[in-house]
């Protein structure tokens, strides 16, 4: 019987569904095998392993385990949390679930950028906090309805969030990719331009690239951007650099971000302007913990993509969805 270990959410109806294919189940939390020890006992005799945690699958973790044949990522950017290069030399097949969770954080995205427009966080800590004559005229907001928003990148997550700004909120759609136009993509009222166009006439900026794309918005855009922006972004900080946003918002106090996710990679560059950037929460800048993807609705339809994939490679075809 072949063994299968999964990190992360079970449903009662994925369990049902990998014990019809005949799978030995060996379930843990989110942490729980954070520990690179604990990590390397429980994947040693697994066949197939569903990285759902926040354990890393580095490459001793790879060389440890004897018998794995497929990697089921949880999610899009499996290269942050796995190594996939360690798992193509062992031919251990690594796929993930792209689109699962696209909603989801298309709807995030928007919370985001309605908390930056309208201030709800900042006024809510000053409610909370029971301010005494507080001055609510740094509290004032902007509409999003009828705004322009510029959107870099547009894969799934970004072609819904143009459907519900266009649809919802009367919004005119920029979008920019470095791969170029997607006209059989794109909703009506969408249209795609250059970086340079985008960051010179959106009223709100949202980043949705992988992490490896890395800085998107550096000095060079900051420089050419309207007073008063909302910045969000719901992939890796690291796609903004941090200076160069630093260095604008002490500039523009009207200007705004809101991130799912703060900064991970710290360097003796950018260490200064990460902790300055702290001292802006909930003024300038509000962040979430990387949970834009996290709904019942997404963690079931990532499993069951993943399922599938399990499912394929079981029946002896070559599993959907594969990144090696």
């Amino acid at each position: 019987m072949r063994k299968l270990l999964i990190t992360g959410s079970l449903p009662e109806s994925i369990k049902k569904k990998l014990e019809n294919l005949g799978l030995e189940i060996s379930h843990y939390g989110v942490n729980d095998l954070v520990a690179p020890d604990k990590f390397k006992q429980a994947i040693e005799q697994a066949d197939i392993y569903v990285s759902g945690g926040y354990e890393e699958g580095k490459a001793e973790i790879i060389e440890a385990a004897k018998n794995l044949k497929l990697i089921a990522f949880l999610g899009v950017d499996a290269g942050h949390f796995i190594d996939i290069p360690a798992c193509t030399k062992k031919q251990i097949k690594v796929c993930n679930t792209p689109g699962a969770n696209a909603i989801s954080v298309a709807e995030f995205t928007f919370g985001l950028m309605l908390d930056a427009q309208r201030r709800i966080t900042l006024c809510a800590n000053a409610t909370m906090m029971k301010e005494q004559n507080p001055d609510y005229s740094y509290k004032t907001s902007n509409t999003l309805y009828g705004k322009t928003i510029g959107l870099i990148g547009f894969g799934r997550i970004a072609q819904n969030v143009a459907k519900m700004a266009i649809n919802g909120f009367g919004a005119k759609v920029l979008y920019n990719t470095k791969s170029g136009p997607k006209l059989d993509l794109e909703p009506a009222g969408a249209k795609y331009v250059s970086m340079e166009e985008l960051v010179s006439n959106s009223d709100v900026i949202s980043l949705h690239v992988p992490r490896h794309a890395g800085s998107m918005l550096a000095k060079e855009q900051f420089d050419k951007m309207k007073a008063g922006i909302t910045i969000v972004n719901t992939c890796a900080a690291e796609n903004c650099d941090p200076v160069a946003l630093l260095a604008y918002l002490k500039k523009d106090k009207d200007a705004y971000c809101a991130f799912d996710g703060f900064y991970e990679e710290v360097d003796e560059h950018n260490k200064s302007a990460i902790e300055e950037l702290r001292k802006l929460f909930f003024t300038q800048f509000v962040v979430t913990p990387h949970v834009a993807w996290r709904t019942h609705e997404s963690d079931l339809s990532t499993l069951e993509m993943a399922v599938e994939s399990i499912a394929d490679m079981v029946s002896g075809v070559v599993p959907r969805n594969l990144l090696n």
